[in-house]
């Protein structure tokens, strides 16, 4: 049987996304690493600061950035 994947657009606080997958895997019911998830992680820093974009309405390069990541993590 095939695992499913997890893909996470992470980097908008790297020390964030290292929570989350560390709350992933701790809450995996896995006896051995092979039963664990599969868990891709784009951790993309250059994506526009989102509270700056939200303050001045310049939502548009932070959509741009978060639905090409989408993208790539899809492929």
């Amino acid at each position: 049987m095939e695992k499913k994947t997890i893909g996470i657009i992470g980097g908008m606080g790297p020390l964030a996304t290292a929570d989350l997958f560390e709350k992933i895997v701790g809450h995996t019911k896995a006896a051995c690493d092979q039963e664990h998830l599969h868990v891709v992680i784009d951790s993309n820093t250059n994506i526009p600061d989102r509270t700056a974009a939200l303050l001045s309405g310049e939502t548009q390069p932070v959509h741009d950035r978060l639905l090409a990541d989408g993208r790539t993590l899809e492929a």
